[in-house]
This record gives structure tokens, sequence and C-alpha cells, in this order.
């Protein structure tokens, strides 16, 4: 193959040698070969494209986290007011009807047993009520309803002993008159 070419250029060399190059064409390929790029190296322009697109890429990535933070903090603000609201809500019930009952077991007999049990049951609502007003507790929905089952204990305390006390002075005077009915 490399004979064939060399026949042709041989045979049409007078061909070859009427088309003269122009007079500026070898000081241009000179010019050229000095400032040729060199593999890996990168262009002043090029340097600066690649510096706006990171800058330009973490504008959206900031952008886009400053949006998502201020919607978690806007739901997690709205989900505190919610669950305050639950919170006062449940004061409001629970609270007057356990100071009620309270009163209502004080003023038909004070027996210091229940009382020591209620008082270990307020402790512990306290360290909830604690817990959960302030800003570090984790779960708040589970704080209340720990509470509200604290309220609805004690006062399920109170209603069972004050029952048991009726029922134990109704049964003396039913057995008096059944007795005193016998003579």
């Amino acid at each position: 193959m490399e004979d064939k070419l060399k026949s042709f250029i041989r045979e049409n060399r007078q061909s070859f040698d009427s088309e003269k190059a122009p007079k500026n064409a070898w000081s241009k390929v000179e010019g050229n070969l000095g400032s040729s790029p060199k593999k890996g190296s990168i262009s002043l322009r090029n340097m600066w494209l690649i510096l706006v697109g990171v800058v330009v890429l973490f504008a959206g990535v900031g952008v886009v986290g400053y949006n998502y933070m201020s919607d978690n903090e806007t739901q997690d603000f709205q989900y505190a007011e919610i669950k305050d609201d639950e919170y006062k809500q449940m004061q409001q019930h629970y609270k007057p009807l356990l100071q009620s009952t309270e009163q209502k077991f004080v003023n038909q007999v004070n027996t210091p047993t229940v009382m020591e049990e209620l008082s270990d049951l307020d402790e512990g609502f306290s360290e909830l009520q604690t817990d959960y007003l302030s800003n570090d507790a984790v779960n708040k929905e589970m704080m209340l309803r720990l509470m509200k089952e604290n309220y609805e204990l004690r006062i399920k305390i109170l209603e069972m002993a004050m029952n048991r006390i009726q029922q134990e002075n109704a049964v003396p005077t039913t057995l008096s008159k059944e007795n005193s009915n016998e003579y």
C-alpha cells in the first residue's frame, strides 16, 4: 500500500509543486505550535465558567434547604400549638374534676393511705408536666396521654375509695336495723 502512495506522489509531483502556500501560512502554524493548550490544563475562561457553575449550584441547594427548613419550623410550630391546645383543654377538663372529687373525698373521710398514693401520682404528674412544658420534650403526644391517664387514675382512685367507704358505712347501719327488729 505504501508503494502505491509513493508511486502516485512521484508520478504527480509536478501538479503538486505548481500550487504554492500563502506566505504567512507557515508563521501561523509556528505561532499555534507554542500556544497549544496542554492536556489537563484549564483555560482562564473555563475556570470562570466552572466557578460560576459551582456558585449557582450552592445557591440553589441553599435556597431549597432554607425553604425546607422554614417549612419544617412552621409545621413544628403549628404542631406545638395544636398540642398546647390539647394540653389546655385537658387541664380545663380534668383539673376542676379532680379538685372537686378530692374535696368530696376530704369532706367525707380523709384516709392517709389513699392520700399518700395520690401524692405519689401527683408527683409523677408534676414531672410529666415539667417535661411537657420544656421545649426538650421528645414526644409531646405521649406525654399528653400519660398526663391524661394520670388525671383519670387519680379520679378513679378517689371515687373507688369514696364508694368503698360509703358501702362500709351502709352495711353496719343495715345490720343494726335488722338486729333491732329481732328483739
